[in-house]
C-alpha cells in the first residue's frame, strides 16, 4: 500500500511539473537601465492566490514557474509604480517600469544623550543633565 502511495505521488510530481508553465522577462526603467532585485510574483487572476515569486537578477531578467489557471504577473520595485500584467504567453518580453516621485513632508530628529553609561568602572550616572519633557514642565 505504501509502495503504491508514493508511486501515485510521484506521478502527479512529474504531472504537475510537465503542465507547470515558465514565464520569462526582463524588467527596466525609464531608460531602458535593467531594474535589479526586483520583486516579480505570479498570481491567479481570479482570486490573487499566490503562485510562485522570485525576484529579478542583476540584469533585470527574471523565470517563474508555476501552474496558474489565468496567470498575472505583479512587478514592485522601490521608487516605481506596481506594475501588474496578464500572462498571456510564457515571454513577457521587456517591461519597462514607471518612476513614482513621492514628496514627503518635513522630518524633524529629536535625539537625547542617555544618562546612564557603562564604563570599565560600572555604571556612570549623569546627574546635572535636566530630564523631562519641556511642554509639560516637568524635569526629573
Amino acid at each position: 500500500m505504501r509502495k503504491i502511495f508514493i508511486t501515485v505521488m510521484m506521478v502527479l510530481l512529474v504531472v504537475m511539473t510537465a503542465v507547470a508553465e515558465t514565464f520569462t522577462g526582463c524588467v527596466v526603467d525609464e531608460t531602458q537601465a535593467p531594474v535589479p532585485f526586483a520583486n516579480v510574483v505570479l498570481l491567479n487572476a481570479g482570486d490573487s492566490a499566490f503562485v510562485a515569486g522570485t525576484t529579478t537578477g542583476a540584469d533585470g531578467r527574471f523565470a517563474l514557474t508555476g501552474i496558474a489557471t489565468h496567470p498575472i504577473v505583479k512587478i514592485t520595485y522601490l521608487g516605481y509604480k506596481m506594475l501588474v500584467l496578464n500572462a498571456a504567453g510564457s515571454d513577457l518580453g521587456t517591461i519597462a517600469l514607471e518612476p513614482e516621485a513621492t514628496m514627503l513632508g518635513e522630518v524633524v530628529v529629536k535625539g537625547q544623550r542617555p544618562a546612564f553609561k557603562l564604563t570599565s568602572e560600572g555604571l556612570k550616572t549623569e546627574v546635572d543633565q535636566q530630564r523631562g519633557h519641556p511642554e509639560c514642565g516637568t524635569n526629573y
